[in-house]
């Protein structure tokens, strides 16, 4: 069997048809659900981007043992994790590898390929698709940008040099996009099928393809944005900041959704035509295909704007996760059992016949055939907070100290959540339970003590 992994940055569950949204446009993943097995609540162990890609790549679980390595030119490297994958822990691809699996890997996230990172350790291939965010791909001409309406049909002009720099960095690197397919999302699925094109011979063969959309900017063309929204286009929004929600006036904050929609239904149409180009070369009837996400977002959830180290609730750390297999019995497939982002590495191990090493998740397909079970409790943690979420509650701490750090300006206090009939955070009970919250608080700890 062959493997194809697709994960999307930044991605909500529930803004796909398969999860329950009824207002999203994803037809090509629903299909893909259709077809395949769709786990109802898998959650983030290790987030943001790096340290949830070290969590799919390893296998293995970042919390509580995880560390800080900053590094020059990186200021991001303040976060636990955001550094390179140990020597001594082997990746899937360099396991596969040395299987004689053909392995390649094809993203346009930029963080893979920072100066101090090794995250392509062990592919044949890697394509890295310039362009986003703050990738420092293109330096001018800064003079057609210094007064220019952004994405043709804008509302509001930019004034570029008021922007901060990695929003001037991503006008830049995007200054030229005539069509839809020269949008970072379309660049990236076009690589992945020509990379199919390429090694159909190659069998078997494993393919990570990592699309930073629909992480922020929110930047989606003009016709998918349009079908959230008929306000005009205000461009600015496409850079909201990390806020409070009350920052942002009603109407504001509903741009933001659709704008945000709108690049959900974008990468939709463009995983779309990956799939296209798998079945047009004969090989879907014996490959199996895994769609995921590192996380999703705040989109007013919270009374918050973008992700946030304390804001470990269901739309920030569910994933959505579709495996189609090409076996007719686990089509159409619905698991409620709680699985993690540590069990994406051991099924694609497990698809190739291979005995997952020193991974901390288990084989999904057992669960999908319901010869396993998935777990009471999953843990999430990002950054100096983590969230340990059993069948009826939510509690989310910080397991550091604060005091010192850029994260105490922030700072939040535990909080323990009733999780209502959608597993989502709508009563909040910390006052309310005091014991049932010291016992979550001491497990916390215990699990803190034993890493």
């Amino acid at each position: 069997m062959n493997v194809i992994a697709i994960c999307a940055d930044t991605f909500r569950a529930d803004h796909l048809g398969c999860y329950g949204s009824d207002w999203v446009h994803t037809p090509a993943l629903d299909a893909l659900a259709h077809d395949g097995i769709v786990f109802e609540q898998c959650y983030a162990e290790g987030l943001p981007t790096l340290p949830a890609r070290r969590v799919f790549f390893t296998g293995r679980k970042l919390f509580p043992r995880w560390e800080i390595h900053p590094h020059k030119g990186d200021h991001l490297s303040f976060q636990p994790a955001w550094h390179a994958i140990p020597d001594d822990e082997p990746t899937v691809a360099e396991l596969l590898a040395d299987a004689g699996v053909t392995c390649g890997f094809v993203t346009d996230v930029y963080h893979y390929f920072k100066p101090t990172g090794n995250f392509h350790r062990g592919f044949d291939s890697w394509e890295f698709v310039r362009g986003q965010e703050a990738d420092r791909w293109r330096s001018g001409p800064r003079d057609a940008l210094a007064r220019a309406k952004w994405a043709g049909e804008a509302s509001h002009d930019f004034e570029l040099s008021s922007l901060p720099p990695g929003q001037r960095q991503y006008l830049l690197n995007n200054a030229q996009r005539p069509r839809e397919e020269d949008y970072l999302a379309p660049r990236v699925m076009t690589a992945a099928a020509r990379w199919l094109e390429d090694n159909a011979a190659n069998k078997p063969f494993f393919l990570w393809v990592d699309c930073f959309d629909p992480h922020e900017p929110w930047d989606p063309p003009l016709r998918d944005a349009a079908r959230y929204t008929s306000e005009p286009h205000d461009p600015r929004l496409i850079f909201a900041p990390s806020v409070r929600a009350d920052g942002f006036s009603e109407a504001q904050l509903k741009h933001i959704q659709a704008l945000y929609a709108g690049e959900v239904t974008m990468v939709d149409r463009w995983v779309g035509h990956l799939l296209g180009r798998l079945d047009a070369l004969g090989l879907a009837d014996d490959t199996a295909v895994l769609f995921t996400s590192d996380h999703g977002t705040l989109l007013g959830d919270q009374a918050a704007v973008h992700k946030q180290p304390w804001g470990l609730v269901q739309p920030q750390t569910r994933l959505p996760l579709i495996v189609r297999l090409p076996w007719d019995e686990l089509a159409g497939v619905s698991i409620s059992d709680y699985v993690s982002a540590i069990d994406i590495a051991p099924t694609v191990m497990a698809l190739f016949d291979q005995k997952p090493k020193n991974m901390d998740g288990q084989d999904l397909v057992p669960v999908a055939l319901r010869k396993h079970k998935g777990y009471g409790t999953v843990v999430s943690a990002y950054g100096p907070y983590a969230s340990i979420r059993t069948q009826r509650h939510n509690y989310i701490a910080p397991y550091r100290d604060l005091a010192g750090t850029r994260w105490a300006k922030d700072a939040q206090p535990p909080r323990l959540f009733t999780l209502d009939k959608h597993g989502l955070e709508t009563d909040d009970v910390t006052e309310k339970q005091p014991d049932l919250k010291a016992e979550l608080e001491a497990r916390l700890e215990r699990m803190v003590a034993s890493g």
